[in-house]
């Protein structure tokens, strides 16, 4: 499985699901907070949310917990390390991606009226 490491014994692999489970809980409640200050005072369970809606606030949710940890660590330098400099959101990597293929397809078309 992607990014799951080939634990060397029980205690890693135990260890692993428990920051996971741990991650897990922290970013869902970020989440609800995201998803509250955009829809305050309504309920709203994540599975009432559409796709569309549930990937912006998702994307939202990465890109403020990214600002808060960048923000963070700049008042905490003592907590930055070599990776802080490497963020992409999810919605700028695929225009990204979309724009150089885009780019690929228009210098290497063959076109048959040449």
């Amino acid at each position: 499985m992607a990014n799951i490491p080939a634990f060397k014994n029980q205690d890693d692999a135990k260890q692993f699901r428990s920051i996971f489970e741990s991650t897990t809980k922290n970013y869902a409640y970020y989440f609800d907070v995201v998803r509250d200050a955009f829809f305050p005072g309504s309920k709203t369970d994540n599975y009432q949310l559409d796709g569309r809606t549930f990937n912006v606030l998702n994307d939202i949710t990465s890109t403020l917990l990214y600002e808060a940890s960048t923000a963070f660590k700049d008042q905490h330098p003592d907590y930055k390390d070599e990776y802080d400099s490497i963020y992409i959101p999810n919605r700028d990597l695929k225009e990204k991606v979309k724009e150089a293929l885009d780019e690929f397809h228009k210098e290497f078309n063959t076109d048959e009226s040449n």
